[in-house]
């Protein structure tokens, strides 16, 4: 028998994502360029948690 389960608590942003915060805060980066990096996180993070 098979009990679905589905994670509880945060899920930690990858580095490319933290670097990105602070890029878009020392205005390296702007809004459109963090949200591509965004994006990708939370698509790479469903992707993952489909598995």
């Amino acid at each position: 028998m098979s009990i679905p389960t589905e994670p509880i608590g945060s899920i930690p942003w990858p580095r490319y994502v933290l670097d990105g915060l602070q890029d878009f805060a020392a205005g390296r980066i702007d809004q459109s360029g963090l949200d591509r990096l965004l994006d990708q996180a939370l698509s790479e993070t469903i992707t993952r948690l489909a598995r």
